[in-house]
């Protein structure tokens, strides 16, 4: 299945295997939703889509790979910090679209309008940006140093 063999539907209008007939009755967070209020919600929502058993777990293991993939794109990128806001929000999408990947009929993420790229006062920078962006830079400066030190050996043989 390529990423153009699904359909993409409101995430309302979704039917769940485990309450056939149902609709789902989470009241609307609304569209600029807390951090919160939004992963409360989409773990609302999960549930209801799918078995509970390990939902937490899954949930908690999908958000750290994508926090990982989010800041190493933000690093190519050439992002030295990042609002805690735009991170987080990134990052949620992230888990949304990769909890319904590989389904025919799958939920389009509620929450279209990004938040800013800018920080105001009483805003923060990504901390967790921050430690994985330190992580992945000191990675590379070790493949880096792996790299020169084997061409050195081979120049000197």
């Amino acid at each position: 299945m390529t990423s153009k063999d699904y359909v993409s539907i409101p995430h309302r209008e979704m039917k769940s295997p485990l309450y056939p007939g149902q609709v789902f009755a989470t009241p609307w967070v609304g569209d600029n939703p807390t951090l919160a209020q939004r992963r409360g919600y989409m773990k609302a929502f999960y549930g209801w889509m799918s078995p509970q058993a390990g939902l937490d777990e899954f949930f908690a293991r999908t958000r750290v790979i994508c926090e990982r993939v989010t800041a190493e794109r933000l690093v190519k990128l050439g992002w030295s910090e990042v609002p805690l806001e735009y991170f987080e929000y990134t990052v949620d999408k992230r888990v949304w679209n990769g909890f319904w990947f590989g389904l025919e009929i799958r939920p389009i993420w509620p929450w279209p309008s990004k938040p800013s790229l800018t920080v105001g006062p009483g805003e923060a920078y990504s901390p967790t940006f921050a430690r994985l962006r330190e992580t992945i830079l000191a990675a590379e400066r070790d493949e880096a140093a792996e790299i020169l030190l084997t061409l050195a050996k081979v120049k000197d043989e």
